[in-house]
């Protein structure tokens, strides 16, 4: 049987188990969505594991699939926004005795790194957009923080949150890390192409490729495409 297996921090898992139906249907929604309306998640009964199933037509599937790195991070995400749509639900009741779980009343920060990689650019600005919206409607104190290499989905959530900081990582000589405030998109803050090359070809100066700096190389060769029509 071929699961995709996660695990959860510490009383995380307590939010599926309380809602498990209205999560569970939320999740598979959102990753039928990005993907297909065939291809099904089942969770086990304790959510400690998942697997897949495909729809073939004429009421037949074909259970237990391998799905692709795309498919699983689509997935992962899938999870993660069911989560942090609680999260932000929860915390927006600002009576804590009234809120149906404690777990998420210490959380102060939420991280999302780049949750687009493996998406086309229709669903790539949905997504922006949907999240800026998600984000937008917390009446909390909570903070986030969204990074990515994507220009495209850094500039779609800059138009949408108009007024929030921005800012580029730099990696300096001696490994230490640099942020600087940029204003206005990325067309007019940065020339995010010339970023791309400068970025691999230190990497190959100092003989220190990675796995994600072939993903920059790729972002590089679509934007000269799409320049070139």
């Amino acid at each position: 049987m071929e699961a995709f297996e996660f695990s959860w921090r510490a009383g995380s898992g307590q939010w599926l188990t309380e809602e498990r139906l209205h999560r569970d249907q939320s999740i598979t929604a959102t990753f039928q969505h990005y993907t297909s309306e065939k291809l099904t998640p089942h969770f086990s009964t304790d959510f400690s594991s998942v697997s897949f199933s495909f729809e073939r037509g004429n009421n037949q599937h074909e259970p237990n699939i391998k799905i692709s790195k795309g498919e699983e991070s689509n997935f992962i995400w899938s999870v993660f926004n069911a989560l942090l749509e609680q999260v932000i639900g929860e915390l927006n009741i600002a009576e804590v005795a009234n809120r149906s779980t404690d777990v998420f009343n210490n959380l102060k920060y939420v991280f999302v790194d780049d949750p687009v990689s493996s998406l086309d650019e229709n669903h790539l600005i949905e997504l922006a957009v949907n999240l800026a919206g998600l984000i937008k409607s917390s009446q909390s104190d909570l903070k986030f923080i969204i990074t990515t290499h994507s220009p495209l989905f850094y500039n779609v959530l800059f138009n949408e949150f108009s007024n929030k900081a921005c800012y580029m990582l730099n990696r300096q000589e001696d490994g230490s890390f640099t942020l600087t405030e940029k204003h206005g998109d990325s067309n007019k803050s940065f020339s995010y192409h010339l970023h791309l090359l400068q970025t691999i070809e230190l990497a190959i100066a100092d003989q220190k490729v990675e796995r994600y700096h072939f993903t920059l190389l790729r972002n590089l060769y679509e934007k000269t495409a799409s320049f070139l029509g």
